[in-house]
């Protein structure tokens, strides 16, 4: 570079020595790397929030008032030999998506989890994001296996499926079925 244009770049980053404000820090703007920084931290503390706040509402659906408020809401399936199998999250979510305005209010939110789970993988450093879909993987089967009865009842009757199976990525055998 011209020692001219470089000594007028470098006497006006001087000048234009502004501030930012990120997640409650003031950083210099013309400081990448600690702007860099604190935007990953803040970044890393809103998906930490947002799991703490997803294990804190890791609870089981009530089966049997599940089934009870279920069978009032969804009229019989009228075919008894489709079949459904999800092989992860990710395929999960798309079905579920495409259904949710199907499930009555009480059950969204349980199944919404997931699809928050989901969004969770694409937030954050891409280096950490087969840990993240690892992760979401694991939540997605300890879900099904704790709410199976509730789940495979609701996804069976308001997809009119007799079979659902659920797989993990990779997996040849499902971990749920029914």
């Amino acid at each position: 570079m011209n020692p001219a244009i470089e000594q007028r770049f470098q006497s006006s980053n001087q000048e234009w020595n502004f501030t930012t404000v990120v997640g409650g820090k003031v950083v210099k703007s013309g400081d990448l790397e600690a702007f860099k920084q604190e935007a990953e931290r803040v970044a890393a503390d809103l998906e930490k929030k947002k799991l703490d706040e997803i294990k804190k509402n890791d609870t089981p659906i009530p089966t049997e008032q599940f089934l009870n408020e279920l069978s009032g809401l969804y009229p019989v399936p009228e075919s008894k030999d489709k079949e459904i199998s999800f092989y992860g999250l990710d395929e999960f979510v798309i079905w579920y998506l495409s259904k949710r305005e199907e499930f009555p209010e009480e059950h969204r939110k349980y199944l919404n989890v997931l699809v928050s789970v989901e969004g969770l993988i694409h937030q954050g450093c891409e280096c950490k994001k087969e840990e993240r879909r690892s992760q979401a993987q694991v939540f997605f089967q300890r879900f099904f296996e704790t709410n199976k009865d509730a789940a495979l009842f609701g996804i069976k009757t308001v997809g009119g499926f007799s079979k659902v199976k659920f797989y993990l990525k990779g997996d040849a055998t499902p971990f749920l079925e029914g």
